[in-house]
Order: C-alpha cells, then sequence, then structure tokens
C-alpha cells in the first residue's frame, strides 16, 4: 500500500473548518455547568467522571484509589510521565490536572473544555503552566506539537444520536486526524470511552441503555471498538486496546452509594428533582453495564511517522 512520508511536525491544517458532527456547546453546558459541588459529594476527592481501575475484590478496593490508578494508568500509557506537552481533550473537573500538578507539576499542560463552570473551577487552582481553553477541539490550533493527549470519556458527545456506522467513523476520524496533526510522530493519544456492548441493536437491553444515555449525553453517541480502529488507522498504530465494563460497574456502584448517602444534603443544594434524575440515569447506566449492552473501552494508539493515503 502506498504511503507518503510526513516531514513536518504537525500536518498541515485543513483548509476548511473541521465540522462539529456530535454535540453542540448549549448541551455540553447543559450537562456541565451545574453546581460543582453536587459532584464533589458523589465524584469523590479526585473528582474523576469517569471509570477508575479496580483491584479485585472490589469491596476491599476503593473509589479514590480505583481513580488516582486510572489517572496513572493513563499518565504512563500515553506517555506524559516524560512528555514536555500534553493535551487533555475534555478535562471535566480537572482530575488528570491535580493528578499531573502532583507527578508532572512542570509540565506544558493544555486542557479543552466547552463548560464554563469547568473552566472556572479549575482555573481557581490551577498553576500558570496548566493553561485550560474554553473551546471545542474542532477549533483548536497549536503551532507546536504535543508528546501526548489524553482525553477521558468526551468521545461520547463526537456524534450525534441518530448517527449511523458511516456517520460515527466519519466523526472519529476528524478527531483521529485532529490528534494527528496536534501530536509529534511517535506521540500517543490514551482514550477512555463508554461504548457498545456485544448487544443487538432492537434489544430490550440496548433500548434500555439508550434512555440511560440520553439521561447524560442528549445529543451523544457511543462507539464500537472497530469503528475506533477504522477511523484511526490512517494516522496511528494500535498499542493497546482492552473492554473493562466491570471497571464501571464498580465505579456506578460508588457514585450510586455517594447519592444516596449524601442525598438529604445534596437535595438542600441543588434540589430533589436533579438528584432523582442523578440517581436514575446512572441506575439506568449500571443496568445496561450489567446486561452487557454497554462496555468500557480503552484505547492508546501511537502516532505513525508516515500517513497512509
Amino acid at each position: 500500500m502506498a504511503s507518503t512520508r510526513v516531514t513536518d511536525t504537525i500536518l498541515e491544517t485543513p483548509a476548511a473548518a473541521i465540522p462539529n458532527l456530535g454535540a453542540s456547546k448549549a448541551e455540553i453546558q447543559a450537562h456541565y455547568d451545574r453546581e460543582p459541588r453536587l459532584y464533589e459529594h458523589f465524584l469523590g476527592p479526585n473528582l474523576a467522571y469517569s471509570a477508575g481501575i479496580w483491584m479485585e475484590p472490589a469491596n476491599r478496593d476503593t473509589l479514590e484509589a480505583a481513580q488516582l490508578r486510572k489517572l496513572d494508568w493513563h499518565i504512563d500509557m500515553s506517555g506524559a510521565d516524560t512528555a514536555q506537552r500534553v493535551l487533555d481533550v475534555g478535562f471535566g473537573w480537572g482530575s488528570l490536572i491535580k493528578r499531573l500538578m502532583v507527578r508532572r507539576p512542570d509540565i506544558d499542560y493544555v486542557g479543552l473544555t466547552l463548560a464554563d463552570n469547568q473552566a472556572q473551577y479549575v482555573r481557581s487552582y490551577a498553576p500558570q503552566n496548566f493553561v485550560t481553553e474554553i473551546s471545542a477541539w474542532q477549533d483548536y490550533q497549536s503551532n507546536r506539537p504535543f508528546d501526548a493527549i489524553v482525553s477521558l470519556e468526551a468521545m461520547e458527545h463526537f456524534t450525534g444520536k441518530a448517527a449511523d456506522r458511516q456517520q460515527r467513523i466519519e466523526a472519529y476520524r476528524l478527531f483521529f486526524e485532529f490528534c494527528a496533526r496536534t501530536l509529534r510522530v511517535g506521540g500517543r493519544a490514551s482514550i477512555q470511552v463508554n461504548g457498545w456492548g456485544n448487544i443487538e441493536l432492537g434489544s430490550e437491553a440496548r433500548h434500555i441503555s439508550q434512555s440511560g444515555i440520553d439521561g447524560f449525553w442528549l445529543e451523544g453517541n457511543l462507539p464500537h471498538a472497530s469503528e475506533m480502529l477504522l477511523a484511526s488507522e490512517r494516522w496511528f498504530d494500535l498499542v493497546h486496546l482492552e473492554g473493562k465494563p466491570r471497571d464501571y460497574i464498580y465505579t456506578l456502584r460508588a457514585w450510586l452509594r455517594n447519592l444516596r448517602n449524601q442525598e438529604a444534603d445534596l437535595v438542600a443544594l441543588v434540589g430533589r428533582e436533579m438528584v432523582s434524575d442523578y440517581m436514575h440515569n446512572l441506575k439506568t447506566c449500571l443496568d445496561a453495564y450489567l446486561a452487557g449492552a454497554l462496555t468500557l473501552y480503552r484505547l492508546v494508539l501511537e502516532r505513525k511517522g508516515s500517513v497512509v493515503r
């Protein structure tokens, strides 16, 4: 198969703007721009709004330890442990930032979000070398390459709810092209994302899981592993791929336990309706994971030195 050698450290920026084929800024803000103390109550001290990595037996592990283990895994697998520059696509409430501040306090960090509250929250404690931008990845440009990219459960927002398989692949292809354009040759992207499990499209379990997705990502959709691999193969070599649904089962159970234990305080803080919505959506997602309708992917890719045409 013919290939063209890449000589520049950053691929040429597309002449046309990259279209947004997924969730709108308004939808992102509607979900995430809420009272930060709500998340502090049920996510735990790391404020990690993504699945941890749990040790067995899970009842002897803790949510905090699982989340630190997850953050360290992505830091190590992406190469951020030795990188000079790291890009965080969808930095949430800053869990990766907090961990890098401990492990790599001098690193050149850039984080992207569309949620104003998240940016304001993180800027209240992050040092100057940890730069946060309110920007979609489609709009972000850098004239210097990054050594590592980490994205923790942001890809769920990259395709629309009604997107078919080919449309999802195209949306993911745009994202991986952005990653390739932003990374140096040999740089790595470490990605964590909820995905569809091995359940038929018309099954009741799939339908139930879709209702849980609608509760969290009104305009979003989830990938299959094959879609991400097809979308990335032009620019990246696969380093690691795993499906670990149990990690989300344990994480969701821990979040639900925190919500129930602090229900009265949370109702006083944000109201009964919002607390009930979170409990319902988390329980629905847990049921979908237990049924095998959802899974959790961790994907590590390495930027090729040549691009397949």
